[in-house]
């Protein structure tokens, strides 16, 4: 068995907490948890998406995704309606104040982003990056 310390699924976690830590501030000023706010992020950039679509995307399974939308649709962030060609499609949209805070909070995060490049180099953010897609796409089931 390997060591603790060479345990690839805990190094991907640590990496993934020290990095979160950067953001999580704020997103808790906003009032927003890390699933909430990818699902900003996936919508802002996709403009609008099936609700299974946005789940694959952001790595949120089904059925935390559809507990949580609810609470977005209160908060005026989002809005969902059935799609016109398929009516078992269930689509989401950012609306207007969703977009307006998502806008808001892209410029803070940007700065956080900025930050790590600072602090780790933007060489290695990038190659991080490539060989984290790399890495995936060798792992992925279709290959």
């Amino acid at each position: 068995m390997r060591p603790l310390d060479r345990s690839l699924p805990l190094k991907l976690l640590n990496a993934r907490e020290a990095v979160m830590e950067r953001f999580r501030p704020h997103l808790n000023a906003h009032g927003l948890t890390e699933q909430q706010w990818r699902v900003l992020r996936a919508l802002a950039e996709a403009d609008e998406l099936d609700v299974g679509a946005l789940s694959r995307r952001i790595t949120l399974l089904m059925p935390s995704l559809s507990r949580m939308l609810p609470d977005l649709e209160k908060r005026g962030l989002i809005r969902r309606h059935k799609s016109p060609e398929d009516a078992r499609l269930i689509l989401a949209r950012l609306t207007d104040e969703g977009r307006a805070l998502f806008a808001a909070m892209s410029r803070e995060s940007e700065r956080v982003y900025l930050a790590i490049e600072a602090q780790v180099g933007r060489d290695c953010l990038d190659r991080l990056m490539d060989d984290l897609d790399t890495f995936q796409d060798r792992l992925s089931p279709r290959n």
